[in-house]
């Protein structure tokens, strides 16, 4: 993504998270601040004779469930990523089956209970697929077995009616799953407590599907600031994104800079600081010799912070 669409993206996003902002700002100061000052700062570097350019740094606050900026910025880096996974596994492994399943426990009104609860099926789960596949051969294999491969996402959402935690999965099949043995296997696991919320196939393929799941996990959620910041907090330490099998093993990369281009030739870099007041962000362009340390780029934040209200 170019410079200009990313500087683009980030401003909606910024002005999308005023309100909330400003309401966390009262309801914790110190987490307020330092969600307020994300992404205040980006350095941007044009490559002249190629028509590219990029991040090179900037200083997201990296609270991807609070802050939108950096949902979206961490989707941005994960879907690069395992796109280019996803590709090489096409073409390697062209009779998988792109599915996307979706599954929870029951509602409830204890959060983290719900959590834990959906992290200890998807653990059964696993752990009965790996008997299965044991030299003993005393496990008969399940619905699970079926999987080669997959991202799993985990959604958060209350309309009213509790707490409905459950997983979005990208997975790719060595044949098509039985959605009512699935739905059993679940139930067994869950001791009731969980049920299938849909299985189909991915009409669009593996990277569309892959796509769709990581958007799930990141995407800001229809909660209100207290279910947002209480999501934050119970939520602490959990993987909301993660893989297995054949998707396993990519690295989602430092969200405060882009993948950078092998380019050659001149360059031009620009700072872009972020006015409050204004909602919009401050471009300037950096003499040709100008190179920003930590510690320079750390001093320019901290004018912007200052500067903010006028």
């Amino acid at each position: 993504m170019n410079a200009s669409d990313t500087l683009n993206k980030i401003t909606g996003q910024r002005r999308r998270q005023r309100e909330f902002v400003r309401w966390l700002l009262v309801k914790d100061e110190p987490l307020g601040q330092l969600v307020r000052g994300c992404a205040s700062f980006l350095h941007l570097r044009e490559w002249l004779k190629h028509g590219e350019s990029r991040l090179i740094n900037a200083n997201f606050c990296k609270k991807h469930l609070l802050c939108p900026t950096c949902a979206w910025r961490r989707s941005v880096k994960l879907v690069s990523r395992y796109t280019t996974k996803a590709e090489t596994i096409a073409k390697e492994r062209p009779e998988l089956i792109p599915c996307m399943i979706t599954f929870g426990p029951k509602n409830g009104e204890d959060l983290r209970e719900r959590l834990l609860l959906l992290k200890e099926i998807i653990k059964n789960m696993g752990a009965a697929a790996r008997k299965a596949k044991s030299a003993s051969c005393k496990h008969a294999p399940i619905e699970w077995n079926k999987i080669e491969g997959m991202i799993r996402s985990i959604e958060v959402t209350n309309r009213g009616n509790g707490w409905h935690v459950h997983t979005h999965i990208f997975a790719l099949l060595s044949a098509y799953v039985d959605r009512e043995a699935l739905s059993e296997e679940l139930m067994r696991f869950s001791g009731g407590e969980c049920k299938i919320v849909d299985v189909r196939a991915c009409k669009n393929g593996i990277i569309a599907g892959m796509c769709e799941v990581i958007k799930y996990a990141l995407k800001p959620g229809e909660l209100t600031n207290q279910q947002t910041l209480q999501v934050f907090e119970d939520f602490k330490g959990t993987r909301m994104i993660d893989c297995a099998g054949l998707l396993r093993g990519v690295l989602e990369g430092d969200i405060d800079q882009d993948d950078l281009p092998d380019l050659d030739g001149p360059t031009r870099d620009y700072v872009a600081y972020w006015l409050w007041s204004q909602e919009k962000f401050h471009l300037r362009e950096l003499p040709p010799e100008a190179v920003l340390s930590r510690e320079e780029e750390a001093r320019l934040s901290c004018q912007i912070m200052m500067n903010q209200g006028k």
